[in-house]
């Protein structure tokens, strides 16, 4: 079963790169942005220590390709498994990129593509060649799933495979839920979250299934951490799309691979392979389809997902799922107020606290409740060209700062796996972390005093309910404060103003992520006469940002002076 490591050389990983970006191979931007990364890190890699052994790669390939096909009709001819172009470019990939010190390059293996292409052809091999040819001694590989019968699935095929395969069983054992070898005493095994505990695991390779199912971050934390003592482990993370909004593990980490793809994070330590339609496109074309399903014609059939299309279009019910699990793209409740895409296309690096230094801008505060997230929103009035505005009431664009904090420790579990959303937001610095269990006013008073020093605050709006006496305190450091209530007479006008900001193109802000994935949690409530405010439509979705943001648009609609309220100036008639 071992590879000849003396047969003739190819290089299908760099094929398939040359062929995606020539435009041979139809694919989504972000496959492609994975092959202009391999071609690009073969010409400039070395300077970072890194470079690329394409004999590991054809080994590697060679060993998938030795491991029999367990289900339909190849299974039963007893046919071994046959790569395509993109599976060998991810296999060839992970196995073959190296650092300088001769280890893996890659730890994390994201892969993402729509149901039915053959994620389970990856994963089951990766565990016997852990086992077999990986060369770590008491290696521990391990199915992980939110569910054991679940993490059961990959366990089940590799455990089929070592009992087909002359050449594995020789080397592996099969037991009922763990298979061994034991020439370097290595083992596999499936677990879930739901185990007793998992805090011992050591694993040299991990097999995430569907991360899209996985609740909170703790199952991801526990195993990425658990790799700490391993000279090469590998975090095989595959999965179909998720919903957006949904920051567990899977939004943050999707996030953070599609940001080192752009080229807006360095990580030479993660491969990330998205298969998917890119926004723009046509959901509903039959061409695009190939996007997200590499192995169509293979595995995937066309005539069915045109035909789950063709219904789609006729029950929005049905559509999400479509576009989500066979089309590859994250969809959004429908119910939520605005867009991500509509929110991204704002995304501008221009907007930061450095290049706006001494601006004139309005601020919304939100201390929300005293366990979550509290807020502040600076909206600052600008020209084209990134020059304030010479009539704040009606610049060319408005830009968005955001200043979030929130308590450090967590009372009781929903507010637990509240922080486990929010650590690395923490960690990166996109959300300030308190000390204690409660909101500390003297923090957020800090910040609002501080961004007053930093840029020319013409007014702040904040909710009288509980921040009187930070605006008292904000008032007596000369920050023009004004009452703003959550109310629908406060937020209607501000509500739809921000809208038609934001649908026409004059929203800029600087991409915090903890901001987007509370525009993503945001619905919009309407009242009988026709007025709307945001709200959250379940109570574990946080919207602080969103309300700064708004009641920030309402400060700038009310102007300066002394005490100005929007609700003041500005009376609403709600039914």
């Amino acid at each position: 079963m071992r590879p000849d490591p003396t047969a003739d050389v190819a290089d299908p990983v760099s094929v398939y790169a040359l062929d995606v970006v020539a435009g041979r191979i139809v694919t989504g931007s972000l496959v492609r942005l994975a092959c202009e990364r391999h071609l690009r890190d073969l010409a400039e890699g070395s300077a970072r220590g890194l470079r690329f052994d394409a004999v590991e790669a054809a080994a590697a390939i060679e060993f998938w390709e030795l491991c029999p096909h367990l289900k339909g009709r190849a299974a039963k001819r007893g046919e071994t498994l046959k790569l395509e172009g993109w599976q060998r470019f991810i296999i060839g990939s992970v196995y073959g990129w190296k650092r300088a010190d001769g280890r893996r390059r890659f730890r994390v293996a994201w892969v993402e593509v729509a149901r039915k292409n053959g994620k389970s052809t990856l994963l089951y091999p990766a565990a016997l060649h852990a086992l077999t040819l990986d060369g770590e001694e008491g290696a521990e590989v391990y199915s992980v799933a939110t569910k054991r019968d679940q993490a059961k699935l990959v366990f089940d095929l590799a455990k089929r495979a070592v009992t087909r395969t002359p050449d594995l069983a020789e080397c592996i054992q099969a037991f009922a839920f763990t298979l061994v070898a034991e020439e370097t005493f290595s083992k596999f095994e499936a677990v879930s979250a739901d185990a007793d505990t998992l805090d011992g695991l050591n694993p040299h390779v991990a097999l995430c299934d569907e991360i899209h199912k996985w609740r909170g971050r703790a199952l991801w934390d526990v195993i990425e951490t658990g790799m700490g003592a391993r000279e090469q482990p590998i975090l095989w993370a595959i999965t179909t799309a998720g919903e957006e909004g949904e920051e567990d593990a899977y939004g943050q980490e999707h996030n953070h691979g599609v940001d080192v793809l752009r080229g807006l994070i360095e990580d030479d330590g993660r491969f990330v392979y998205v298969a998917c339609l890119d926004p723009e496109d046509d959901w509903t074309d039959p061409a695009n389809i190939v996007k997200a399903n590499p192995n169509l014609g293979v595995s995937v059939e066309r005539e069915e997902i045109e035909g789950q299309i063709r219904k789609a279009k006729q029950s929005p019910a049905a559509a999400n799922a479509v576009k989500r699990l066979r089309l590859g793209l994250r969809t959004q409740d429908a119910d939520c107020w605005i867009p991500l895409p509509l929110w991204d296309k704002g995304r501008d690096d221009r907007a930061r606290w450095d290049r706006l230094k001494g601006y004139p801008c309005f601020a919304g505060l939100d201390l929300a409740s005293s366990s979550d997230f509290a807020a502040l929103a600076l909206a600052f009035p600008l020209t084209e060209d990134w020059e304030p505005a010479p009539d704040l009431q009606r610049p060319a664009l408005w830009a968005y700062l955001f200043r979030l904090w929130m308590p450090g420790e967590g009372r009781n579990h929903r507010e637990q796996k509240l922080r486990e959303i929010a650590a690395p937001w923490i960690e990166a610095g996109d959300v300030i972390r308190t000390d204690g269990d409660c909101i500390d006013p003297a923090a957020i008073e800090a910040g609002a005093i501080e961004a007053a020093d930093w840029f020319q605050v013409v007014g702040l709006a904040y909710d009288p309910f509980n921040a009187t006496s930070t605006a008292q305190r904000l008032t007596e450091h000369g920050i023009d404060c004004g009452k703003f209530t959550q109310a629908m007479t406060s937020f209607a006008e501000p509500t739809k103003v921000f809208e038609a900001d934001l649908l026409s193109g004059h929203v800029r802000h600087g991409g915090n992520p903890c901001a987007r994935w509370m525009m993503a949690n945001a619905v919009s409530v309407t009242n009988g006469a026709g007025h709307a405010m945001p709200s959250r439509k379940r109570s574990r979705n946080k919207i602080d940002a969103v309300v700064a943001a708004v009641m920030a648009r309402g400060r700038a609609l009310a102007g300066g002076g002394p005490q100005s309220s929007y609700y003041d100036s500005n009376p609403i008639e709600v039914a």
